[in-house]
């Protein structure tokens, strides 16, 4: 006996049901009724464990000892990967932000690294959008990256992401996750503002100067992307997935 699975499968069979001149009842047959229960469940209780589970990553990124943010490009792209970038341990970003969900990255305009104080900052503001219950599907279908972070322990990546604004998401790997990680929706907070006083639009100026200027402003340490814009038109392999990286 085939197992229905899917509403459209209940439908054709109702459908059917129909075409053969068997009565049709106007109430929803009770064994659809548990079917739809079942999956609604489901939902909620799966929805529940992801939310339970950005919430401990909230608690883990307080034991970074700091976070490498950067300024993003806003597209994603394909690039060749060095070899050595290949086999090599997993390290903090320095040229190319990965967008894990769509197998690129995005070019690095600006890097800071921030410890202390700025530290603790950028924890509560990432924390504030971990702790959102809902994760609204995923916002938008598309990602258009404007800022990255990615918060060490040592040599340790605990945690790495990107934010889109646009889109009102950012991307975070699951336990159940067998593919690329999965994109997360949230609300509308603070992160923007905050990211928009670390970044300030340098306008036409050249970014490299803009960032010497912020070091000195923010205290932090930061690195502009050294390789030149036209690099980012050249094709990429997609790089691999190493167990050891946390995202």
């Amino acid at each position: 006996m085939k197992r229905v699975t899917t509403p459209l499968c209940l439908q054709l069979v109702l459908g059917v049901a129909m075409l053969a001149d068997e009565p049709a009842s106007d109430d929803i047959p009770e064994w659809q009724q548990i079917k739809e229960q079942a999956y609604r469940t489901f939902k909620a209780e799966t929805a529940a464990a992801r939310a339970n589970y950005r919430s401990q990553i909230a608690e883990m990124i307080k034991k970074a000892d700091r976070a490498e943010v950067y300024l993003l490009s806003g597209k994603v792209e394909k690039r060749e990967v060095p070899e050595d970038e290949l086999y090599s341990d997993p390290k903090p970003p320095t040229e190319w932000f990965p967008i894990r969900p769509y197998d690129g990255d995005s070019k690095i305009k600006i890097r800071k690294t921030l410890k202390d104080k700025q530290l603790r900052q950028l924890v509560g503001e990432i924390g504030k959008v971990l702790r959102q219950r809902n994760d609204l599907d995923g916002g938008a279908f598309c990602h258009s990256p404007n800022h990255g972070i990615c918060f060490l322990a040592g040599d340790t990546i605990l945690f790495e992401t990107s934010f889109c604004y646009k889109c009102s998401n950012y991307y975070l790997e699951y336990p159940e996750d067998m593919g690329p990680p999965s994109l997360v929706g949230f609300s509308f907070t603070e992160l923007q503002a905050y990211f928009g006083e670390l970044f300030p639009d340098p306008g036409p100026a050249d970014l490299s100067t803009q960032s010497k200027k912020a070091e000195a402003e923010q205290g932090g340490v930061e690195e502009p992307a050294t390789r030149a814009e036209s690099d980012s038109e050249d094709g990429h392999k997609p790089q691999p997935k190493s167990e050891g990286r946390s995202r």
